[in-house]
């Protein structure tokens, strides 16, 4: 019986949709986790009751389906939704023609472009003449030989305004090694970059006078 196999409150569950499958004189369908030795597993189960000619319900039957593996995939992509959604970075995820898939709600804090005003455009509307272009071309060249790349590079906001940038770019492939997406993660440098400066112009001259200090 299912109390030689399964814990009291389990079987009472079992019981229960049972019950209703009965009541209503047809099939239910009910996801249940079920404690097992080598682990929980989630299964789909449908019941439902078995009629004769006349009508009258002559037994149950049951079927199941092992879902584990989906809801285990699906518990793994909530998380990685709550990650990105949280994250304190500013995140870009693009195709293989760096087209502009998704952000995060940190991109559109640290540019000042909404997410639907980006979705489908290219990188390049951050861009900022500040970066020279052989950094564009060097950043690429090592990513498709890498994977990979990161380092500093200045980008501008919406209104206009430069900003310093701390950014990594990985690339992401399917099961036979094809480059599928693009993921970009950055985050805004700027005033570290200005207090590195700041302590390093106090370092060589007299706060005062503006002089520089004798050696």
């Amino acid at each position: 019986t299912d109390l030689q196999l399964f814990p009291a409150e389990v079987c009472e569950v079992f019981r229960e949709s049972e019950l209703e499958a009965m009541r209503l004189r047809q099939g239910i369908e009910r996801e249940e986790a079920l404690p097992l030795s080598d682990g929980p597993r989630h299964f789909l189960a449908v019941r439902f009751p078995l009629l004769d000619d006349d009508g009258a319900i002559t037994g149950l039957c049951f079927q199941a389906t092992d879902i584990t593996a989906r809801k285990q995939a699906e518990d793994s992509l909530r998380l990685a939704a709550m990650v990105f959604d949280r994250a304190s970075e500013g995140v870009m995820v693009t195709d293989t023609e760096q087209r502009i898939l998704t952000v995060n709600d940190a991109f559109t804090v640290l540019t000042g472009f909404a997410r639907e005003e980006v979705i489908g455009e290219k990188p390049s509307l951050l861009r900022c003449h500040l970066t020279p272009p052989e950094l564009y071309q060097d950043m690429w060249d090592r990513i498709n030989r890498l994977g990979v790349w990161q380092g500093e590079i200045w980008n501008r906001r919406k209104n206009g305004e430069p900003f310093l940038e701390w950014l990594s770019i990985n690339t992401v492939k399917d099961k036979n090694g094809k480059v599928v997406n693009y993921v970009g993660m950055f985050s805004d440098i700027t005033k570290a970059r200005e207090s590195q400066q700041r302590i390093e112009y106090l370092a060589t001259h007299d706060e005062l006078t503006g002089l520089p200090n004798r050696a």
